[in-house]
């Protein structure tokens, strides 16, 4: 999951909450944690100078 934010934010400094979901669908997590997960990789796009598009929810 990491290489794949990595790979989208390296690509993108700022994607749409569209491509942020089709980027990190294929590594769906079964565990809980996929919308804490989705949550990290939109800071992550902040801290990088960017920010996600149309956020489903708020950075903070």
């Amino acid at each position: 999951m990491m290489v794949r934010a990595e790979g989208l934010l390296r690509k993108t400094v700022t994607p749409t909450e569209d491509e942020l979901r089709t980027a990190m669908a294929p590594s769906l997590c079964r565990c809980g944690t996929h919308m804490r997960i989705l949550r990290a990789v939109r800071r992550a796009a902040v801290m990088r100078g960017g920010g996600v598009v149309d956020a489903a929810e708020p950075v903070t």
